[in-house]
């Protein structure tokens, strides 16, 4: 008897009418390249990013580094393995692959794919949520929320490993990896759980992103500030969006008895969310890098026009020009060196923007409320108020006077101050 030419047989039964295509047929591979393609490239160069602020800008790591570092080459795993399946044979449609594609490798391959998909899941997550509890370890409430975040994380993720190895691995029973029964009791199981872990997946996606939000709304910061922290956090939305397709899909696509073409998105949506989640937990870190980048551009741009467009006798006039008639010079504002002191700022001192408001009053007087947060032009226009009232922050309340002759402008004190 002639041994069967696995080569000749499709992988499925194909639909009435439609004649199987091994040579030449279309595939949705592409779709999972591109994907791949852009998030990848772009995690690596934001966790180099990372990698450098961490060991030579701030020169301390922490544990969340550490998972970052673990979880690094799972997501780069999963993807080097999801670009192995492709058109090889995931891709076209199974009657279009013939049997001799779904060899042993492929079936061991797939099973490591998603042991390494659920422990990238965990740690990515860990890591995002360990970042936070270093960002925002002053708040109690950050504390709970995050510890009940791992907890959870950890617990379901374990399982899930659990889960595929029980399922998935050949039994003494089967006969092997390529046997029915092994791969029947494996597609059954996975479909169930991996719908499963698609709705805990997007749960948690939307729980890791809330807790910054959250804990950032109650920040007395300006409304330009808060959205620029915000924006910080804004791929962690982008996480979240994959996250809930992601799950949509898996019911979908699961049970539809076309396996290899239906899960080209499922594998291209795992390896975005796996990406995005490792690019939320670099932005934090790493926004420091493009801070500073900016002031450096902004600061040689304003040198170059000087030079090239201002005489010496020009220069030598705006230093005198700079401070107006009566007023003092700008002073140098501290450097924001991370989120995490920042956010830790803010819980302590309350810090707003400063804010200018304009009160009219009798007898042609104005009464000037500045809110601010730096009291070093008011020790110097104040010389001889109290002790205390140098001391203190806050509102401060200005009255002007318009008089004939010399200007004055007297503060509350009742101290005099002249308008050169």
């Amino acid at each position: 008897m002639d041994q069967l030419d696995l080569s000749q047989i499709p992988g499925a039964k194909p639909p009435p009418g439609v004649i199987p295509n091994f040579d030449n047929p279309y595939s949705l591979a592409p779709v999972c390249l591109i994907v791949i393609s852009i998030t990848l490239p772009l995690t690596v160069v934001f966790l180099g990013l990372r990698l450098y602020v961490r060991l030579r800008v701030k020169r301390t790591t922490g544990a969340d580094d550490v998972l970052c570092a673990i979880s690094v080459p799972l997501v780069i795993s999963f993807c080097g393995i999801t670009l192995s399946f492709l058109n090889n044979p995931v891709g076209p449609h199974q009657w279009n692959v013939p049997l001799s594609k779904i060899t042993l490798l492929f079936q061991q391959l797939t099973v490591v794919s998603l042991v390494i998909y659920a422990l990238g899941c965990l740690t990515v997550k860990c890591t995002l949520l360990l970042l936070y509890m270093r960002i925002f370890s002053p708040n109690p409430r950050a504390r709970v929320m995050i510890w009940a975040g791992l907890i959870f994380i950890v617990t379901f993720y374990t399982i899930s490993v659990i889960v595929s190895l029980a399922t998935c691995l050949p039994r003494a029973s089967d006969g092997g990896w390529l046997s029915q029964s092994r791969g029947s009791r494996c597609e059954k199981e996975d479909e169930l759980f991996a719908e499963v872990q698609g709705i805990v997946g997007a749960i948690t996606d939307i729980y890791v992103f809330i807790i910054p939000m959250t804990l950032l709304a109650k920040l007395r910061l300006s409304r330009k500030r808060k959205i620029g922290v915000y924006g910080i956090f804004f791929t962690g939305f982008l996480a979240c969006v994959v996250s809930i397709i992601n799950a949509v899909f898996r019911f979908i696509v699961f049970g539809s008895g076309d396996a290899l073409w239906n899960e080209v998105p499922i594998y291209a949506l795992c390896a975005a969310e796996l990406n995005f989640g490792l690019l939320c937990a670099c932005m934090p870190v790493v926004f420091v890098v493009f801070k500073g980048f900016g002031s450096k551009t902004v600061s040689w741009a304003a040198k170059i026009r000087s030079w090239t467009t201002r005489s010496k006798f020009d220069t030598d006039m705006d230093l005198y020009s700079a401070v107006e008639e009566g007023s003092l010079p700008s002073i140098p504002r501290g450097t924001l060196h991370g989120l995490r002191s920042f956010v830790r700022r803010a819980y302590r001192t309350g810090h707003t923007d400063t804010e200018l408001t304009l009160t009219p009053s009798t007898q042609g007087e104005v009464h000037t409320h500045v809110s601010v947060d730096d009291e070093y032009h008011a020790h110097l226009q104040r010389p001889h108020a109290p002790a205390a009232s140098r001391d203190g922050q806050g509102l401060k309340t200005w009255r002007l006077h318009r008089v004939y002759g010399p200007a004055t402008a007297t503060t509350k004190s009742g101290i005099a101050a002249p308008h050169k």
